[in-house]
């Protein structure tokens, strides 16, 4: 008879507030606000160099990075190159202003895109590289920043999963470097992005202009988010009922809860979505997440969860970036043998995995297209499911999930290799 233990009450996602930090963001709604001033405090904050560094404030980085399209204004049938892992939204975004999107496979061991098929996929047609650092891993670009030099590309990170901290704000040689503060990410102010835009004031002047004749988001549609998300928080920071429910009746409550935090709706045009200037409410908010960060406490927690990783592959689990220390655990992912078999493992010994925590995708290029599929990334990226470690799980707690997750990938190994070959 199969054995079910006691649930770890800690789920694959969190909202990065608690319930005082919570209340400030409501609070900042009651008061009155002076933009230029907010304008002032992120980028005293945020900038490293004032003197080759612009800051532009964006509702999301999907704003953002469809802001830069706009001003470079690329000839229809350009090519962008990006990392393969990324929410389709991107991909859509420089579809819409009629770009070739060209993906290459990243490395299992640190998730960085493979130089060598960058370099394969320049062509006459290309005008940029867009990296995006997945699951928190923040890799050396050096390489490719030379190469996009040498043929005269512009350099996109998307740091969106990546946030460590006020002490780091992209690399300093990146032509943008975009930062989101969505719902379920690190120092979220529930909406909200920071571009820094590098060594180019005509591109920054462009970008601005455009940004500043877009409606203002209404600051009823922020409190709408934000009082909705006062749902999700009961349930995902506190997942244990959710996780009773589904296990022992098959209530299926962790997918209303995740639904609660989507960054925007899938109705109506899609670029309209995401083409307004944040409000003076979400501005004050970013300021004061940014300001109130504690770097030092983060380091400290993604200190613990690294070791949680290092112990995890020791035992047989293949963790996706493993081989890099810079890392933020915005989520936890594992590669497993066989999805259907090591959930169920998991969540019948109490670890709440999961399989639809984030929208990532892998991006393919156009169908009978001919540029190759990246078959190499899909592979192991169809067999990610999500373990429950971010930086607010005590110590203890993460070297019993560590145990536990052992126990199961290894369960299930012993189990598959058992099964009759065909």
């Amino acid at each position: 008879m199969e054995t079910k233990r006691n649930i770890i009450p800690y789920a694959s996602i969190s909202i990065d507030l608690n319930t005082k930090e919570y209340l400030k963001l409501l609070f900042e709604f009651a008061k009155t606000h002076s933009r230029p001033k907010l304008q002032n405090m992120l980028e005293t904050t945020f900038l490293k160099n004032p003197e080759k560094e612009r800051l532009i404030v964006n509702l999301s980085v999907r704003t953002a990075f469809d802001l830069y399209l706009q001003a470079a204004n690329f000839p229809i049938g350009s090519e962008i190159i990006m990392t393969c892992i990324n929410i389709p939204d991107m991909a859509t975004v420089a579809r819409h202003h009629g770009l070739v999107v060209v993906p290459v496979n990243v490395d299992f061991d640190n998730l960085a895109p493979k130089l060598e098929e960058i370099e394969a996929s320049i062509t006459e047609k290309t005008r940029a590289i867009m990296v995006s650092y997945v699951y928190g891993v923040n890799y050396d670009i050096d390489q490719i920043i030379q190469l996009a030099k040498k043929h005269n590309l512009t350099l996109l990170e998307d740091l969106a999963e990546t946030f460590s901290g006020t002490d780091y704000n992209g690399h300093p040689e990146a032509d943008l470097s975009l930062f989101s503060f969505g719902t379920i990410k690190i120092n979220t102010a529930l909406n909200g992005a920071l571009t820094v835009v590098r060594n180019n004031d005509v591109l920054y002047r462009k970008m601005k202009y455009i940004h500043d004749l877009y409606p203002m988001q209404l600051t009823s549609t922020y409190l709408k988010k934000v009082i909705k998300v006062a749902f999700a928080l009961a349930a995902i920071n506190n997942p244990s009922a959710i996780q009773y429910a589904e296990r022992d009746f098959g209530v299926s409550a962790k997918e209303w809860a995740v639904s609660l935090v989507r960054g925007f709706p899938a109705d109506g045009d899609f670029l309209s979505k995401f083409r307004f200037q944040p409000c003076n409410t979400l501005l004050a908010n970013l300021a004061l997440r940014m300001q109130s960060f504690d770097n030092v406490y983060l380091a400290k927690r993604m200190k613990v969860l690294k070791r949680a990783q290092d112990r995890l592959v020791a035992g047989g689990v293949k963790v996706p970036g493993h081989a890099k220390q810079d890392r933020s655990f915005w989520l936890f992912p594992i590669v497993v043998p066989d999805i259907p078999l090591c959930y169920k493992a998991l969540c019948n010994i109490g670890v709440d995995a999961y399989l639809g925590a984030t929208q990532l995708r892998v991006i393919q290029p156009p169908s009978g297209s001919h540029y190759a599929n990246v078959d190499e990334t899909q592979a192991f990226f169809d067999n990610v499911l999500y373990l429950p470690f971010h930086k607010e799980v005590p110590d203890h707690v993460v070297d019993e999930l560590v145990d536990r997750t052992i126990q199961a990938i290894q369960d299930v190994t012993k189990q598959l290799a058992q099964r009759p070959k065909l």
